[in-house]
């Protein structure tokens, strides 16, 4: 990308190149597009050295600067830089960006401010204009000087979309009026929680927590936001470790903000402090899901059993008594305890059978019978599956869940009826369904238990009728096993 830019700003930059100056310039073009930079600079220096008003009336100093830059070579890159700001070129203003970012990371931030505060004072008109007030804000952050960085965040409102479209025609007012980005928000609030002004920080965190963009999808600055809030409501000492003392709803509030963030831990510690201060609390039996929930995605599920199981006990008829129910039996079985995983499923399909994807207890029952060795019963189930949803997908998923204990008997006869079967199925799942599968998956299987039965020819056809090609994995497959 920088070399693009490089060799943009490369061209652009030319206007007047004398005669004599031609050979330097095909020189540095050809280094710029081969991205031999140490070449690039040499030819510069030569030049500049042979022909100064060429070389300024081009602004190739600036090239040469970003030339330095790229190298690492700083002090050669501010040089330069400072030579395009002195003689007022028409790209003073992104040599002033440019020197900030030199200053900035050398660590020298006052150094950065000025520059900046130079570029917004004397091209006020620049599209460098909202990064340039961002980062100055920021930089006084940075600084620790945070009266200058609430006042300039406050002042910033949301850049405009066309400002972010180099390709629009259109240059509005490139700060509106209006309120600050909620990214700023967040810097505003720290300023003030960092200058010792808590309640004017605790304003700007609870508003950011009450107005979300989607209140179903809270976002980084809505975490942050909770975080700063649970630090600041935490006894000295316990922020991290325990959850402050609040309301049942604040706290079931920021423990959601925290679940959907994958932060699970501190999402459990509010998720906790319902269940123990609050018994009489109307989303008790949600905290105790998402407890377990957390713990699931942890992979810790010995933990996440337990919580499970207290939905299911405590709250039988509450809606997430049954999403309950369903987790604590993928949780045994993801523990080895298949038994307890097959009472669980067996019991969801007593109690909810019939429900949307009340399926999956049958097609999960069907697999850890066949995990456990048990290939009796879990045809057995797969004919049960059949029956309860007679034409639909989950028939289909039956039919190959029982191809597959078939396969892994090499009862080839039987496993080559069950695939006969489901080519008549008009929907096998694809990718879209765990467990499904696919035409040329069950062709390739079909053709294997032909070979496996030694009806050759037949294999040999079924291959021969599957695609191949670059995203083909079972046409590639027929292939090699048409060679072997």
């Amino acid at each position: 990308m920088l070399h693009v830019k490089l060799s943009v700003v490369f061209f652009l930059a030319l206007s007047v190149v004398s005669v004599g100056a031609q050979d330097f310039h095909q020189r540095i073009r050809a280094a710029l597009e081969n991205r031999d930079y140490a070449a690039a600079s040499a030819e510069l220096q030569n030049l500049q050295r042979a022909d100064k008003k060429v070389f300024e009336v081009n602004n190739y100093d600036y090239l040469l600067a970003r030339v330095a830059q790229r190298r690492g070579d700083f002090a050669a890159a501010m040089a330069n830089y400072e030579a395009v700001v002195k003689r007022n070129s028409v790209l003073r203003e992104y040599a002033l960006w440019h020197l900030s970012q030199v200053a900035r990371a050398s660590g020298n931030l006052m150094l950065e401010r000025v520059y900046l505060s130079e570029l917004l004072t004397t091209a006020p008109s620049s599209l460098l204009i909202p990064a340039a007030q961002a980062r100055m804000a920021r930089s006084n952050f940075e600084s620790k000087d945070f009266d200058a960085a609430i006042r300039q965040l406050s002042a910033a409102g949301e850049p405009l979309a066309a400002i972010t479209d180099s390709r629009s025609k259109t240059v509005a007012a490139i700060v509106p009026a209006g309120e600050p980005s909620r990214e700023n928000q967040v810097l505003i609030g720290q300023s003030y929680l960092q200058s010792g002004k808590t309640n004017e920080a605790r304003e700007v965190f609870t508003k950011l927590l009450t107005n979300l963009p989607n209140p179903a999808q809270p976002d980084d600055f809505a975490l942050i936001a909770a975080k700063s809030l649970d630090e600041m409501d935490s006894e000295k000492g316990a922020f991290g470790k325990t959850a402050p003392r609040l309301a049942d709803l604040e706290h079931f509030k920021r423990a959601k903000i925290y679940q959907f963030n994958r932060d699970f831990a501190d999402a459990r510690l509010h998720f906790i402090a319902i269940v123990e201060r609050y018994p009489q609390s109307p989303n008790l039996a949600e905290s105790l899901y998402q407890i377990g929930r957390g713990y699931t995605q942890e992979n810790n599920f010995n933990e996440a059993i337990k919580w499970f199981e207290r939905v299911v006990a405590e709250f039988p008829e509450d809606a997430y008594a049954r999403d309950g129910l369903s987790q604590a039996a993928n949780a045994y079985a993801r523990v080895n305890k298949p038994k307890e995983a097959l009472t669980r499923y067996q019991r969801f399909i007593e109690k909810y059978a019939g429900e949307e994807n009340s399926e999956r207890a049958y097609l999960n029952i069907i697999d850890i019978l066949r995990d456990t060795g048990e290939d009796t019963d879990a045809v057995k189930w797969a004919q049960k599956t059949r029956e309860a949803f007679k034409g639909g997908l989950p028939e289909a998923l039956a039919v190959f869940a029982q191809a597959r204990v078939h396969i892994a008997k090499n009862d080839w006869q039987s496993a080559l009826n069950d695939l006969n079967e489901l080519q008549t199925f008009p929907d096998l799942g694809g990718t879209r369904v765990a467990g499904a599968t696919n035409k040329a998956e069950v062709s390739f299987l079909k053709g294997y238990a032909l070979e496996q039965l030694q009806r050759f020819s037949e294999a040999i056809d079924v291959y021969l009728s599957i695609p191949d090609g670059r995203a083909e994995y079972y046409g590639w497959r027929a292939t090699e096993r048409l060679r072997a």
